[in-house]
């Protein structure tokens, strides 16, 4: 009897939430639980980044700590200093010769133009 009795209510219970249309979300409901669940994934990405840094930080300060010691100890003759400058001096000769290659390539480029 116990049994027939709850298999009824329950039954009764199950058609009477099937009848039921869901109610549409307002505005500010939405809002809430976007604001909601972006404020979850931004504190899952703010504590991931947090392991991250301080698991690089251990790697890469003791690699910079150790050229900037390097540096430090190393003796300044006049050959580096004046190998440094040559070397300025290449790179800023490669830079003005590929100006000036891109000057001549974009008025060529011009002068064709009006033939295409």
């Amino acid at each position: 009897m116990k049994k027939t009795l709850y298999a009824l209510i329950l039954m009764e219970l199950m058609f009477a939430s099937c009848n039921k249309e869901p109610v549409p979300m307002t505005r500010e409901e939405i809002r809430h639980k976007t604001d909601s669940l972006t404020k979850v994934q931004v504190e899952r990405s703010n504590e991931h980044a947090k392991k991250d840094l301080e698991h690089r930080i251990k790697i890469e300060v003791k690699v910079k700590v150790d050229s900037i010691l390097n540096a430090k100890n190393r003796k300044v003759t006049k050959d580096t200093v004046q190998n440094t400058k040559v070397d300025m001096k290449v790179k800023a000769a490669a830079i003005l010769n590929a100006r000036a290659q891109k000057q001549a390539k974009d008025a060529f480029q011009k002068r064709i133009s009006p033939f295409k």
